[in-house]
């Protein structure tokens, strides 16, 4: 599988693939924890419905390292591909500040914040910037989420060791 490429952003969001009966805001979201639990686990995550790369499940995730990492399932409507892609912590940074100052400015708007134009930012980022990258087929039946992705990578989901974690603590 190839390298997932940047996604060009316009406003007609020509580069992605939006259903015509409802506004596209409905259908992209972002999703934004922090957690400062003796470690830092800062995840931004969302997802693109994409034209040239079908549906992408996207994680963005600094924990308090000098590399970030970008996880990505992508899924062609035939196969699922997991792309994990590190960068420097300096993207992380600079994007969630864009993201949460414009969040901010929302809170004073009659609509909804979306952060959409940040996420796509940030992704592309990222993809023009990172320091490594693997790429693996997956199981059609999983998505970021499952277990299958945390367990593999060694990833803690929260702070409550023991209970919802993928590392054994003796």
């Amino acid at each position: 599988m190839d390298k997932l490429k940047p996604i060009p952003y316009d406003d007609e969001l020509s580069h992605f693939d939006l259903p015509e009966y409802k506004d596209y805001r409905e259908d992209m979201n972002t999703y934004l924890s922090l957690e400062d639990c003796g470690r830092m686990a800062y995840k931004l995550e969302t997802f693109f419905h994409t034209k040239d790369y079908g549906d992408l499940d996207i994680v963005f995730e600094y924990n308090g390292g000098i590399t970030g990492e970008m996880r990505v399932v992508q899924n062609t409507g035939v196969k699922k591909y997991l792309h994990r892609i590190k960068y420097d912590t300096d993207i992380f940074a600079k994007n969630i500040i864009v993201f949460i100052k414009k969040h901010i400015k929302s809170w004073k708007s009659k609509y909804a914040f979306n952060g959409l134009d940040v996420a796509i930012a940030f992704y592309n980022d990222v993809l023009e910037n990172y320091t490594s990258y693997d790429v693996e087929e997956c199981p059609l039946g999983y998505d970021i989420s499952s277990d299958y992705v945390i367990q593999k990578e060694g990833f803690v989901k929260n702070c409550d060791f023991g209970i919802n974690s993928s590392i054994d603590f003796i």
